[in-house]
C-alpha cells in the first residue's frame, strides 16, 4: 500500500503542470511547457498581476552569491505562498529593505494578492496586492526604534506571440508608506513618508526549459543618517536585473541574475549575482491524480 501511495505521488509530481488546465507533451514531460509564459506569479524579485492557482503551493530559497562567498551567514531568503481560489494568493517572505551604506532591513514581509481581472485576447490581466513588514523592530532594536513599511501594488501582464518566440508584459505601480516610530514611549510622535514608484517586467522564451527575464522599477534607498533625528530620508534608484530561468523539472526551477542598483543622490552603482530555487506544487491537481490511479 505505501509503495503503490509512493509510486502515485512520484508520477503526479514528475508530470504536473505550473497551470492545473495546460497539458504537457510527451517530448516536455521532463520541463515546464509555458503555454502562456506570463502566467508567473513572480519573476526574478518582482511580483506579477498573476497568481497560484487554487490550492497551489510555492516554496522558494536562494539570495546573494556575493554575500555568502564573504561569509555572511544572513544572506538566505526564503518564502512560501498559497493559491486561493484561481483568484488571490497569500505569501510570506523575507525581504530586504535597501540602506545607504548598510546590507539593508532584512525582515519577514506577509502579503495578500487578489487578481481583479484575468487575461483575453485583447485585456491584460489585473491584480492588486497589498504587504506590510511583520516584524518592523527587526534591525534597529538596539537604536530603540522601528520601521514599518507596507506596499499596495497594481500590476498588469499580458502576452505576445512574434513567431516561435514568446513574450510577455509585466508593468506596476507601487505606493509605499514607511512609518518611523521609537520604542520609547516619551519621545516624538512618529514620523511617515509615502512615495509611488514604478516597475516593469519583461520575459522571453523559444525553448520549453529555458526563460530570460528582465527587471527594472524605481525605488527609495533609506538613508540611515537621517534616523538620529528622528527623521525618514530616502535616495533615489534605479535597479535592474537580468536573468534566466531553467526549469529542472516542471515544477521545479532555478533563476540565476545579475542585479544592478543605482543610487542618483550619491551617483554609486552596487552590482550582486543572485539565486533562487523554487518549486510549485499545485496540491489540487496532485490530490486528483492520485485518486485517479488509485480509481484504475
Amino acid at each position: 500500500m505505501h509503495r503503490k501511495l509512493v509510486t502515485a505521488l512520484a508520477i503526479a509530481l514528475t508530470t504536473l503542470p505550473l497551470c492545473a488546465a495546460e497539458t504537457i507533451s510527451d517530448d516536455d514531460i521532463a520541463y515546464m511547457a509555458t503555454s502562456r509564459p506570463h502566467n508567473l506569479p513572480r519573476l526574478l524579485t518582482l511580483q506579477t498581476a498573476e497568481v497560484l492557482e487554487s490550492y497551489g503551493v510555492a516554496f522558494a530559497g536562494g539570495g546573494n552569491i556575493h554575500s555568502a562567498l564573504q561569509g555572511n551567514d544572513d544572506f538566505f531568503r526564503g518564502s512560501l505562498y498559497i493559491g486561493l481560489g484561481d483568484v488571490a494568493e497569500l505569501g510570506y517572505e523575507q525581504e530586504n529593505i535597501p540602506v545607504a551604506t548598510d546590507d539593508g532591513l532584512k525582515r519577514m514581509r506577509g502579503h495578500i494578492k487578489l487578481q481583479l481581472l484575468q487575461e483575453s485576447h485583447y485585456v491584460p490581466a489585473l491584480a492588486i496586492s497589498y504587504g506590510a513588514s511583520l516584524d518592523p523592530q527587526d534591525g534597529l532594536a538596539a537604536d530603540n526604534l522601528q520601521l514599518d513599511r507596507s506596499q499596495w501594488t497594481l500590476g498588469l501582464a499580458k502576452s505576445l506571440e512574434i513567431g516561435s518566440l514568446s513574450i510577455s508584459l509585466h508593468p506596476a505601480v507601487v505606493l509605499q508608506q514607511d512609518e518611523l516610530s521609537s520604542t520609547n514611549a516619551t519621545t516624538t510622535s512618529p514620523v511617515q513618508k509615502r512615495r509611488v514608484d514604478g516597475q516593469m517586467g519583461i520575459t522571453w522564451q523559444r525553448r520549453a526549459e529555458t526563460m530570460f527575464l528582465f527587471e527594472a522599477r524605481t525605488l527609495g534607498i533609506v538613508d540611515p543618517n537621517s534616523f538620529a533625528a528622528q527623521a525618514l530620508a530616502y535616495h533615489d534608484a534605479v535597479q535592474a536585473n537580468l536573468g534566466v530561468r531553467f526549469y529542472l523539472r516542471n515544477w521545479i526551477f532555478m533563476d540565476a541574475g545579475l542585479l544592478n542598483t543605482y543610487d542618483i543622490d550619491q551617483d554609486a552603482w552596487n552590482n550582486a549575482i543572485h539565486a533562487n530555487l523554487t518549486g510549485i506544487i499545485p496540491v489540487k491537481t496532485v490530490s486528483e491524480r492520485v485518486i485517479g490511479w488509485f480509481g484504475h
